[in-house]
């Protein structure tokens, strides 16, 4: 954990109507006997005072941007720099201008799911867009540019699409509660375009851009068959140091926790739809 080299960045938020939690033990100094002495009440209060309460809005992942060039050949190239995919994970850059989608090469993210990449074309037309594929050639696009024009090398921001779904329809917020009596954490989430089903959700050490290893399980979230997920709560317990300080993120992928992972490696479907660091 970090929380040597983090200090708490939001002040505790009052939250009325706490559950009284009898007989817990408070990680206050100083404080710990007074409140197991106290009356329900006044046990109630305290807790609900010192809870620490973030509001985040998530974002749609991948997020970047690409740029164009020329090689000395004359020939083009199209740079990739965007983040928020699969550690590891290879994807098609296609140019789409007028209904057909083009391939011309792959690119590959880091560890950290970071993608640097650059790919040579013949050339752009005017009004293409740059589609980043989520696998193959044959797979559907996670990734769509803004048109491409003629003389203007960029960059171009990248956005985030799911099959099925406009652009614009991946968006969320969280609102994510600290009980440091009870030692739980309790995540709410509001999100829409996602494919409908199950999707495993995290709390990682590191931020989006910068993907880390997961520090909290959440049980999966479940979007309805119109890809929304209408203020679903859970709560992991035992958490014995508040999370709710920069250098952890929350995220939500694209996959459920039975497919994201394969022998310990993750798959193509561990990739983010939505994030947001806290």
């Amino acid at each position: 954990m970090k929380a040597n080299r983090r200090g708490p960045r939001l002040a505790a938020a009052v939250a009325a109507g706490a559950l009284a939690l009898a007989g817990t033990t408070l990680a206050f100094a100083g404080a710990a006997s007074a409140a197991q002495a106290a009356p329900a009440a006044t046990q109630q209060a305290y807790n609900s005072q010192h809870k620490t309460t973030l509001h985040l809005n998530l974002a749609p992942m991948p997020t970047g941007t690409v740029s164009t060039g020329y090689n000395a050949d004359g020939t083009m190239f199209i740079q990739v720099n965007a983040t928020g995919f699969t550690p590891g994970s290879a994807h098609w850059v296609d140019v789409f201008n007028n209904g057909t989608a083009n391939p011309f090469g792959e690119v590959t993210a880091n560890s950290a799911g970071q993608l640097v990449n650059t790919v040579n074309v013949p050339s752009i037309p005017n009004g293409s867009q740059v589609w980043l594929l989520d696998n193959g050639t044959n797979t559907n696009p996670i990734a769509k540019s803004s048109p491409v024009m003629t003389g203007n090398s960029g960059p171009y921001q990248l956005h985030a699409v799911e099959t099925g779904f406009p652009l614009g329809s991946l968006r969320g917020h969280a609102t994510l509660v600290y009980n440091p009596v009870a030692h739980t954490l309790t995540v709410t989430l509001t999100a829409s375009g996602l494919s409908p089903g199950a999707h495993a959700a995290h709390i990682h050490d590191g931020y989006c851009s910068t993907q880390g290893p997961v520090q909290y399980m959440l049980m999966d979230f479940t979007a309805n068959s119109h890809g929304n997920i209408d203020n679903e709560t859970r709560v992991v317990t035992g958490v014995m140091t508040s999370p709710l300080t920069t250098g952890f993120y929350l995220n939500v992928h694209q996959g459920n926790s039975n497919n994201i992972l394969s022998n310990g490696q993750p798959t193509i479907y561990f990739r983010p739809l939505l994030c947001a660091n806290l």
